[in-house]
């Protein structure tokens, strides 16, 4: 298997597989009563998964610039966490009671 389709799948397994556990989660609560140990689990076993994600997007810095890969990681990390506060704020003026 070549560099790019190994990561490519890690990146892959580290998305979908996390991302059918939430489903999973917001539906086993409604087929069972108390599902909270079950709910815990479910979120490890997606946590841990979210790892594989890691190989697949944080190397990426590596691959495009080796000696500035630690300031492309800071100005990307940038983006993405001013993304993530200005989401919920963009959505609470969209969604309405």
């Amino acid at each position: 298997m070549t560099t790019g389709a190994a990561r490519k799948m890690a990146n892959s397994i580290g998305s979908l597989v996390p991302s059918v556990i939430l489903i999973i989660l917001g539906i086993i609560g409604k087929l069972e009563t108390d599902a909270t140990n079950t709910s815990v689990a479910l979120l490890f076993v997606a946590i841990g998964f979210n790892a594989f994600a890691l190989c697949g997007y944080n190397i990426n810095h590596m691959d495009l610039s080796p000696n500035h890969a630690g300031t492309l990681m800071g100005i990307t990390n940038c983006f993405s966490n001013i993304t993530s506060m200005i989401a919920p704020l963009f959505v609470q003026f969209i969604v309405t009671e």
